[in-house]
């Protein structure tokens, strides 16, 4: 669900377009205990990714819309 969109970046799966426009991939996994998400992007893209990763903590928009989805 936090991928769905922040208040700063409230498109829906721009950060996964953001991602691919950048050479880049991402994966997740969620155990028992713990949930896993890493990423690769080019060495230019780095800062800018990171900065979208936290907008998903700090203003993730968790939308009526998205959550139907």
């Amino acid at each position: 669900m936090l991928f769905m969109g922040s208040k700063k970046y409230p498109v829906h799966n721009e950060y996964s377009s953001f991602i691919n426009q950048n050479s880049g991939m991402d994966n997740a996994y969620t155990s028992d205990l713990e949930t896993n998400y890493y990423f690769e992007i080019s060495n230019s893209a780095f800062v800018e990714a990171v900065e979208r990763i936290t907008n998903f903590f700090t203003g993730a928009l968790l939308t009526e819309s998205c959550i139907s989805k």
